[in-house]
């Protein structure tokens, strides 16, 4: 490839690497024999931003560094501004399984077990009336299990940026909420056994009254939930 300079152009042959001086700048694709080996080729220049650097004198080309790509740190996702639009961070229910791990397990064994006496009953036994206890069993156990899912679908918490709303009850439904600029404490209290499930209950106080203004049991994880609002909350 050809080299510019102020004087004149010079260009290395490709077959013997020797430079030939030319006076004119010839054009583009024009082609030149080589003194030196006599093989002709074409002219081929290069970018016109790189001319100035090639006219400084003879250089190696050296192959240009690849970026090396920079480990980025996970980022932790923000909670939205309290002087913003108020937005909902979270809404809160009672956990089934967290709250009574051990009566959950044994409405579902309930459950399953009586259908599975029933259709033995039914299959294998022969029975005319041997399915009816273990139909009465899976029918208690799912009941229970539909009505205790039942209330905690219409109980529910929801924090917000602004505020934190409190809704209880299904035939006769009961809403409260409150400022978090008014909250005074939140209480989270943990059996042993809620400690390792990781629940709790959660009491929310705007005075130093006894009674608290929002009261939820078996919350998931109470500690996250009382480090959201501490976020919001003149302390």
């Amino acid at each position: 490839m050809p080299t510019l300079s102020p004087q004149h152009v010079i260009m290395p042959c490709p077959t013997c690497g020797k430079r030939i001086a030319v006076d004119a700048q010839p054009a583009e694709g024009e082609t030149f024999a080589c003194p030196h080996c006599e093989d002709e080729f074409a002219v081929r220049y290069r970018g016109r931003a790189s001319d100035a650097t090639d006219a400084r004198g003879d250089r190696d080309e050296r192959p240009a560094k690849t970026p090396q790509p920079q480990t980025q740190k996970p980022s932790t996702p923000a909670l939205p501004d309290k002087n913003g639009p108020e937005q909902e961070i979270m809404t809160l229910r009672p956990a089934l399984f967290r709250s009574s791990p051990l009566a959950y397990a044994g409405l579902w064994l309930a459950v399953l077990g009586g259908i599975g006496f029933a259709g033995l009953a039914i299959f294998k036994w022969g029975g005319s009336y041997l399915w009816l206890p273990g139909a009465v069993v899976a029918t208690a156990g799912a009941v229970s299990l539909g009505v205790w899912k039942l209330r905690t679908m219409h109980s529910w918490v929801r924090i917000t940026s602004k505020r934190i709303i409190d809704s209880d009850g299904f035939f006769r439904k009961t809403t409260s909420e409150i400022l978090h600029r008014d909250i005074r404490n939140v209480r989270v209290e943990q059996s042993l056994l809620e400690r390792i499930t990781n629940a709790g209950t959660l009491s929310i106080y705007t005075s130093s009254d006894e009674v608290p203004e929002v009261h939820m049991d078996h919350v998931p994880r109470p500690d996250k939930v009382r480090a959201v609002i501490d976020s919001y909350r003149v302390m």
